[in-house]
């Protein structure tokens, strides 16, 4: 059994010469930019604790909030890599923000 290959109906897997991908391409697409937005938002509140902290003096509070924007910068830099690379594999359009 192949995993992420859908064959049509009643044909032996044999006698298909390419299989078809099991996901939508349109469906990525949307995840991905969905994924992105959300990882923008999480950003945009963590920057603004890690605001808060500086301006009240916290300096353990805002190092950690710090460490926070950091990582999920990082994350959103990586979902972005994966958004350009599936975009150059099967010929998706990049939306920009």
């Amino acid at each position: 059994m192949r995993i992420g290959v859908r064959w049509d109906d009643g044909k032996d897997p044999s006698s298909i010469s390419a299989p078809r991908p099991c996901f939508d391409q349109v469906t990525i697409e949307l995840t991905i930019h969905a994924d992105i937005d959300a990882l923008r938002q999480r950003i945009a509140k963590a920057e603004a604790a890690r605001d808060t902290w500086r301006a009240a003096g916290r300096q353990e509070n805002y190092l950690e909030a710090y460490s926070m924007v950091e990582a999920l910068e990082s994350q959103l830099d990586q979902l972005e890599r994966t958004r350009r690379r599936l975009a150059a594999a099967v010929a998706i359009p990049i939306r920009t923000p």
